[in-house]
């Protein structure tokens, strides 16, 4: 079966792109200063195997974009919404941060690893 498929007009979106994408730095950055302050203040979370500060930061990140947009909320983010659609924002920032690809250590091939990054 294929699947609908839409343009996103990528120029109209270009400012909220930059401000996600400059505000995932800023908030890092914040995590980091944090972790500095209180070296003994993280925690494992049961739920997770996982316990490195910097990739639950990650986790979470993406978990509170989460959603499962219908076709019919997709094709109206995409006409009206000046974000781009969630899954897309994650994936997408997440792929050419650098601080991201190294935290996963995510090689060139990964799908994660996006190749054609520019600086912001």
């Amino acid at each position: 079966k294929e699947k609908p498929s839409m343009k996103i007009n990528e120029t109209k979106r270009l400012n909220e792109n930059i401000a996600d994408i400059k505000g995932l730095e800023t908030a890092f950055e914040a995590h980091r200063r944090q972790l500095l302050q209180f070296p003994n203040g993280t925690q494992r979370l049961p739920c997770l195997n996982e316990s490195n500060p910097d990739k639950l930061f990650f986790i979470s990140l993406a978990y509170s974009f989460c959603q499962n947009d219908q076709l019919a909320e997709l094709r109206d983010i995409v006409l009206r919404d000046p974000h781009t659609p969630s899954k897309i924002r994650v994936n997408r920032h997440l792929g050419i941060s650098k601080i991201f690809l190294q935290t996963f250590k995510c090689k060139a091939s990964s799908r994660m690893n996006i190749s054609s990054k520019c600086e912001v």
